[in-house]
């Protein structure tokens, strides 16, 4: 094989600054296409975690009235109509195994569902970060029995965007059978 001194010294150069300047250019379009995958990858995240706080929240607390809305036998304060009511008072035992009659008090403090039982102190059944923004409860009379309704509204932020959630519930007093 002949090969010429030019075309040795053409194949020992290297790359013009041309193909540099578009390589680097192709790069730079890549690391910002992967850059700007990664960011909206993290805020979707973001968003699902704050998904997820509201969601559990709401199971723990229509959970926590379902139980003791079970265990009771009477409904103390809640609205016959669909009137925003912020307030459920349950008459009824302190647990499935203690018969002894105490009254537990759902309630909206602080943008926090809270629980009283008793004259204790209020224990908080949503996180901190979780708002409640309606706590609407209707009680409901049958010929037999009665029962609860509650409506649930949580929010909570995620950076600019307001995530919120709206549960439902019904319940009937096993101890109000008659």
């Amino acid at each position: 094989m002949n090969i010429s001194v030019r075309e040795a010294q053409k194949s020992v150069e290297g790359t013009t600054l041309l193909e540099t300047v578009f390589y680097v250019a192709v790069l730079a379009g890549l690391l910002l296409f992967l850059v700007n995958t990664l960011l909206v990858f993290s805020a979707a995240l973001g968003q699902a975690k704050r998904v997820r706080r509201v969601t559990f929240d709401a199971e723990t607390a229509l959970e926590r009235f379902v139980r003791e809305s079970r265990l009771a036998f009477a409904v103390r304060s809640a609205s016959m109509l669909d009137i925003p009511s912020s307030v459920l008072a349950l008459d009824t035992v302190v647990s499935a195994t203690d018969p002894a009659v105490t009254t537990k008090i759902f309630s909206v403090s602080g943008g926090r569902l809270t629980l009283q039982e008793g004259g204790g102190a209020h224990v908080a059944l949503t996180s901190p970060d979780v708002t409640v923004s309606e706590f609407t409860v209707s009680k409901i009379t049958a010929v037999h029995s009665e029962g609860v309704r509650v409506r649930l509204t949580l929010e909570t932020r995620a950076g600019d965007m307001i995530i919120e959630r709206t549960f439902l519930h019904t319940a009937a007093l096993r101890g109000s059978y008659h």
